[in-house]
């Protein structure tokens, strides 16, 4: 690295004092300048206007933090670094990074621009702009549509999110498909990006077990004052409507869909309201069975006197 330096400096140096001549030096030497002799410098330009020079900062901290080489315009004007056919390298030769706008870097490429955009990364068809564009997180943006990823994600976060920043949906998309949108409104659909409620399925779910939480749990057929709906109020209902008390209709369930928690409520109620229509049904066979087994005794005792001679 020393040694480039010195060949650009050198370089600069034949370039300043070779206008009609060519001077053949191995080392450039100027004198310390500046208040304690700290630094050296060369500048183009002449004794009243300045445009651009080299300098060796001995501990100056308005030029480094200390023992360090520049290269230095005065006013607007830029640093150009421009090859023929070749490369442009850094190659520090003990591993060390290269700041902008950092004089300590803490990796191969540090910068350092505030609170900002850091860096653009562009060609002829577009940009990537990254850095933390204000003071509440880091920023990737491009003029592109999509990001490209040829790798798994991994989130290292604990907990991890993925956050959708002021937009009202999250969609994944497999396949040039959107197959799954999440709202702001907390709805997720899959399989539609208009969904109504919490889930929106518009598929086939197959699951090994789904738990629903229950309240109003209809045991309350069995309390003392349930109403059990007579028979015939049942009948004459199913007449007119064609389907069970309690229960909607088929054109209503085919219109709203059916609620399975209530649906399975409604039938376990009908169950149970069956059961107890069989125990009453039971209990007036049975009442039944032993008012005729006491008719058929009296018939027999009957029958047996009639038989006998007066």
């Amino acid at each position: 690295m020393r040694s480039l330096i010195l060949l650009v400096v050198f370089s600069f140096a034949i370039t300043m004092f070779s206008f009609a001549q060519t001077i053949e030096s191995e080392y450039v030497n100027p004198k310390l300048s500046g208040t304690g002799n700290i630094y050296r410098y060369i500048r183009f330009g002449n004794a009243t206007t300045y445009y651009a020079g080299f300098m060796w900062n001995n501990n100056s901290p308005a030029y480094g933090n200390g023992n360090d080489f520049s290269i230095f315009t005065y006013g607007d004007r830029d640093i150009t670094i421009q090859t023929g056919s070749g490369n442009f390298i850094v190659f520090p030769s003990t591993g060390g990074n290269m700041g902008i706008g950092t004089t300590s870097p803490l990796r191969p490429l540090h910068i350092n621009r505030g609170n900002t955009w850091t860096a653009r990364f562009q060609n002829e068809v577009g940009y990537i702009d990254i850095g933390p564009a204000n003071s509440t997180g880091a920023h990737i943006y491009t003029d592109r549509e999509v990001f490209y990823f040829n790798k798994d994600i991994s989130l290292v976060g604990n907990p991890s999110r993925i956050r959708a920043y002021q937009t009202n949906s999250f969609m994944i998309n497999v396949g040039g498909n959107d197959r799954l949108l999440i709202h702001s409104n907390g709805n997720v659909g899959i399989g539609t990006l208009l969904p109504n409620h919490r889930l929106e399925v518009n598929g086939t779910i197959r699951a090994k077990e789904v738990k629903l939480e229950a309240t109003n749990w209809p045991d309350y057929v069995f309390g003392k004052d349930y109403e059990l709906i007579p028979l015939e109020e049942v009948d004459a209902f199913i007449g007119e409507y064609g389907h069970l008390p309690g229960l909607k209709s088929a054109k209503v369930y085919e219109e709203e869909g059916v609620n399975i928690l209530e649906l399975n409520q409604k039938l376990l109620e009908k169950v149970e309201e069956v059961t107890l229509y069989l125990i009453q049904q039971q209990k007036l066979i049975e009442s039944q069975t032993e008012l005729i087994k006491n008719q058929q005794i009296e018939l027999d005792r009957l029958s047996e006197k009639s038989s006998k001679p007066d």
